[in-house]
């Protein structure tokens, strides 16, 4: 007799029933009881998860204390891109090379001495009281008045047109030297009539006339006056790569723009005495980093009217000994990097270890660098002040409490909204 044990049956039929079991139970109508528990169960897990992702955006527009985030609080001349190296050995040939050029160096070294003339009318009037002292020339205390007044005017004008400059409020020009010559023409006048009435010495091609021309600003690259400046010298970076510079250190070989174009003052690090103006390159999410330039940093003041001369010379200077085939050859990168770091040679072999730009400017050129580079001043809603730091080794990075950086949302919003706003009136980008 054989005893035969057989599983297969009754698990099949437990099997059946748990399955029967499970389809009862997934397709029985919810109760009203459990339907509001389950609504309920929903709401508060969205809810948990708003909370959360707004928490972590707020932390994030917060951000952290930059001091004791930074593993590296002082700049440094790190280079990070391989068009700096290469643009390094081309700036070292170029600066050393000898020859006849229309730009020599001493030209571009001449910006950052003071004019003995600051217009062409202040050049006038000393050649002509010049000339009449070397020949002897008669004249009576009515011109030798007149000769004053009209110096001290034009020094006002100069002066005015000066702190405007400094200010990056405009750039004087045709409407300001009219009304200038306008206020002026009864001087004017006397003058021309003198020296038409002592033709002998052929002197009246001096005050024949006097047009905008002759009161333009000579530009040049002088120290920045320091009430313009903040007095504990604390400038503000604003962006969006906080944790390369907090791990790397501020360096002024980095730049995104560089396939593009040379950033306006060349390489180096760029702020702002204003922090509304850092807050336009932090977004909402980025970093608003405070950082503090030691005192014995001599900072260059460049206004609109010397920037536009200084940068057209530094581009003649280039290639002119590179050659224009021969620089545009090089891939785009570095030659905006050979550009970038010519001005900065340029300024630190001045003695200057930074540059106040008043006003922001369009980097590149050509057409379309005017077209689609807008008026940064017009897009952010006040002036791109900017203070451009040749010599990292001069920086160090400060720190900034949870209340000053609750305070920057403030900021953050302001300059977002005004990008916005821009965006809204000029949707082709000019």
């Amino acid at each position: 007799m054989s005893l035969k044990v057989s599983f297969g049956n009754n698990v099949s039929q437990v099997s059946n029933q748990e399955t029967q079991k499970t389809k009862k139970k997934l397709f029985t109508p919810l109760s009203k009881e459990d339907k509001k528990k389950a609504r309920k169960n929903i709401l508060i897990g969205y809810g948990i998860f708003i909370l959360s992702t707004t928490a972590a955006l707020f932390a994030a527009m917060v951000g952290r204390d930059p001091s004791k985030v930074a593993k590296v609080a002082n700049g440094t001349n790190i280079v990070n891109e391989k068009a700096y190296n290469e643009a390094f050995n081309i700036i070292e040939e170029l600066f050393s090379k000898v020859g006849d050029f229309e730009t020599p160096l001493e030209k571009l070294k001449g910006f950052f001495v003071k004019p003995e003339s600051i217009t062409p009318l202040s050049e006038k009037i000393a050649q002509a009281e010049k000339y009449i002292q070397e020949n002897n020339i008669p004249i009576d205390s009515e011109i030798v008045q007149k000769l004053t007044q009209l110096k001290q005017n034009l020094q006002l004008y100069i002066n005015k047109a000066n702190y405007n400059l400094e200010q990056g409020s405009q750039k004087f020009g045709f409407d300001e030297a009219k009304e200038f010559i306008e206020t002026n023409k009864n001087l004017f006048s006397y003058v021309e009539d003198f020296f038409e009435n002592n033709k002998e010495y052929d002197l009246s091609r001096e005050f024949r006339w006097c047009s905008s021309r002759d009161l333009g600003i000579n530009p040049y690259i002088r120290e920045c006056p320091a009430e313009i400046l903040p007095q504990d010298n604390i400038f503000y970076h604003g962006t969006l790569n906080g944790k390369k510079i907090y791990k790397n250190g501020f360096t002024p070989f980095v730049s995104r723009q560089l396939g593009k174009s040379p950033r306006e003052l060349g390489a180096g690090i760029y702020t702002a005495p204003d922090i509304r103006v850092a807050a336009s390159f932090s977004d909402l999410i980025g970093d608003i980093i405070p950082i503090k330039l030691q005192e014995d940093a001599k900072i260059a003041l460049v206004d609109e009217n010397s920037y536009s001369a200084f940068m057209a010379d530094v581009g003649k200077f280039i290639t002119e000994r590179l050659g224009q085939e021969t620089f545009e050859q090089l891939p785009k990168e570095t030659q905006n990097a050979v550009i970038e770091c010519a001005v900065r040679k340029m300024f630190l072999d001045m003695g200057y270890d930074a540059a106040y730009i008043p006003k922001g400017v369009r980097s590149g050129g050509g057409l379309l660098g005017i077209i689609f580079n807008p008026d940064i001043n017009k897009v952010i809603g006040t002036n791109q002040k900017q203070v451009v730091i040749f010599s990292s080794e001069k920086t160090q990075i400060q720190p900034r409490g949870l209340k000053a950086r609750l305070g920057d949302l403030k900021y953050k919003f302001d300059a977002n909204k005004a990008k916005l706003n821009w965006a809204k009136d000029h949707p082709f980008g000019f």
